[in-house]
C-alpha cells in the first residue's frame, strides 16, 4: 500500500522511544506515519524531530473517507452475509480499497444494490460478483466457493460474516429448534465454508476473517443461544489460527458491540423502538454511542490486509468499551 493517507487535518502526533526498535521514527514509524499526514514529534532524551506532512494520496472516491489503496487489484474476497447491514457496509468499503468482491446473501436484489454501492466506491462491474442462496446449504456452499475462484482465478481472503441473532432464554420451552437454527448458521456454516476455501487460501497465503461479537466473551441474558455461537466461532478463530499459522494463512475475528444496521427489520421493531434501542445501547457504551458498519470494515480490512502480517488468532473487540466498561446488555 502506498500514498494510503489514515490521518486527517495533519494532526500532530508525539511518540516516546523513537530512537531505536519497535518506535524507530527514522526507520519505520517516521516515513510511514509522516506519508499518511501526521505531523511528528520524536523524542529521545534532548533530541526533537519534527516532520511536516505532504498532501498526499487521499482518496476521493468516498466522499470523507481519507485513505489510499489497501489491496491490490489482483486481491479477491468473498464474503457471506453482505446483502445488507454490516455486511453491505464492509463491502463498500473494501471496495473503495481495491478490492474485487464475491457477495452473497439470501437476496438477490439487495446484493446488487450493494454492488452498485461497490461500483461507485470505485471499483467496476466486474470486480463484483453476487451470488444468493441459502448459506446453510452444503451444495450451495460448494458452489459460492467454485464460482468465485473460477471468476477470478484465486481467494485471497475469506470474510465470515452471516448469521442469526435469535432471542429466547435457553431454559424456555421448544427453544431447541431455534438454537439449532442459529447454530447452524452461526458455526456449522462458517466452519464448513473455511474448510472449503482453506485449499485455495494455502495457494495465495490469504486469510480468514470472521465477524463474532462481544457477546461470545460476555453472557446475555435472553441471547444465550447467541452468545454461544458467537464463542464457539472465537474458538474456531483460534484453533484454526494455530492449526495453519505455519502454512502462511491467517485467522483473525472482529467482535462488534452494538452496531446500527438493518437488524431491527428481523426483531421487527418499528423505527421508533429500534431508536428507542439504540439510545439505550449508547449509554451502555462508554464511549458514548453505538458503532457503524465503518467502524467494523476499517477492523476487517485492516485485519485482512498486509498491515496485519503479524498477527493471527486475535479476537479484535470493536465495541466502543462496553466489554469491559458497560452495564449488563439490555434487549
Amino acid at each position: 500500500m502506498s500514498g494510503c493517507r489514515a490521518f486527517s487535518h495533519c494532526p500532530v502526533l508525539c511518540m516516546t522511544g523513537s530512537s531505536a526498535g519497535i518506535g524507530a521514527g527514522t526507520a519505520v514509524y517516521k516515513p510511514y506515519l509522516a506519508a499518511r499526514g501526521a505531523r511528528l514529534s520524536l523524542t529521545v532524551d534532548t533530541m526533537y524531530d519534527r516532520f511536516e506532512c505532504g498532501n498526499r494520496g487521499r482518496d476521493s472516491r468516498v466522499p470523507g473517507c481519507p485513505g489510499g489503496q489497501t489491496f491490490s487489484h489482483s486481491t479477491a474476497l468473498c464474503m457471506t452475509g453482505s446483502s445488507a447491514g454490516i455486511g453491505a457496509g464492509i463491502a463498500v468499503y473494501l471496495a473503495a480499497r481495491g478490492a474485487r468482491l464475491s457477495l452473497t446473501g439470501r437476496d438477490q436484489g439487495k446484493l446488487r444494490g450493494v454492488a452498485q454501492r461497490c461500483v461507485e466506491a470505485g471499483v467496476t462491474e466486474q470486480d463484483v460478483l453476487t451470488t444468493a442462496g441459502d448459506l446453510t446449504d452444503e451444495t450451495f456452499r460448494n458452489q459460492l466457493v467454485t464460482r468465485t475462484v473460477n471468476t477470478f482465478g484465486q481467494l485471497d481472503v475469506l470474510v465470515n460474516n452471516a448469521g442469526l441473532g435469535n432471542g429466547g432464554n435457553l431454559s424456555d420451552p421448544g427453544q431447541m429448534e431455534s438454537f439449532n437454527d442459529l447454530m447452524n448458521l452461526n458455526v456449522n456454516a462458517h466452519v464448513s465454508i473455511s474448510k472449503l476455501a482453506i485449499p485455495h487460501l494455502l495457494g495465495s497465503r490469504g486469510n480468514i476473517v470472521n465477524i463474532s461479537s462481544n457477546l461470545g466473551l460476555r453472557p446475555c441474558p435472553g441471547l444465550g443461544a447467541y452468545c454461544m455461537s458467537k464463542a464457539a466461532l472465537d474458538m474456531f478463530t483460534k484453533v484454526l489460527a494455530l492449526e495453519l499459522a505455519s502454512k502462511g494463512v491467517r485467522v483473525n475475528s472482529v467482535n462488534p458491540g452494538c452496531v446500527r444496521s438493518e437488524i431491527h427489520r428481523v426483531m421487527n421493531f418499528t423505527d421508533e423502538q429500534y431508536e428507542a434501542f439504540l439510545a439505550r445501547q449508547a449509554e451502555m457504551h462508554p464511549i458514548g454511542r453505538v458503532g457503524e458498519p465503518k467502524d467494523v470494515a476499517r477492523a476487517v480490512a485492516f485485519l485482512a490486509s498486509d498491515k496485519s502480517s503479524f498477527i493471527t488468532g486475535e479476537l479484535l473487540v470493536v465495541d466502543g468499551g462496553s466489554l469491559y466498561g458497560g452495564n449488563e446488555i439490555k434487549i
